[in-house]
C-alpha cells in the first residue's frame, strides 16, 4: 500500500478513488514498521522451534532452515539500519517486499 501511495502522489494522481481510501504515507510507515517487528518476533519463534526439533532429529541442518535464518537475519538487517539510519519509507517498503518474496521462494523448494 506504501508504494502504490507513493507512486499515486509523485504522478499526482490525487483524484483517483484508491488514493481517498489510503491512510496517509506517515501512517502505513508507522504501519510497516510495526509489522516488520512483529513478524521478526513471530520468525524468531518460529526457528527457535525448527532449532529445537532438529536436535531430536537426525542433526542435519536442513536447507530451508538455513535460508530461512538468513532471510531472518535480512529483516534484522533491515530494521537495525532503518532504526539507526532511517531509511527512506519506499526503500524500507521495497526491501521488505523483496524479503517477503525470498521468504515465501522458501516454499517453493521444501
Amino acid at each position: 500500500m506504501f508504494l502504490v501511495l507513493d507512486r499515486q502522489l509523485k504522478e499526482q494522481h490525487l483524484g483517483s478513488g484508491l488514493f481517498r481510501n489510503l491512510p496517509p504515507v506517515r501512517t502505513l510507515l508507522v504501519s510497516l514498521t510495526r509489522l516488520l517487528r512483529i513478524g521478526v518476533l513471530l520468525l524468531t519463534v518460529g526457528l527457535g522451534c525448527g532449532a529445537m526439533t532438529m536436535h531430536f532429529g537426525k542433526g542435519k541442518v536442513p536447507g530451508h532452515l538455513l535460508v530461512a535464518t538468513a532471510i531472518w537475519a535480512g529483516y534484522l538487517f533491515l530494521l537495525g539500519v532503518q532504526h539507526r539510519r532511517g531509511l527512506a519509507g519506499r526503500r524500507v517498503a521495497l526491501a521488505a517486499v523483496l524479503l517477503f518474496a525470498a521468504s515465501v521462494s522458501v516454499f517453493a523448494f521444501v
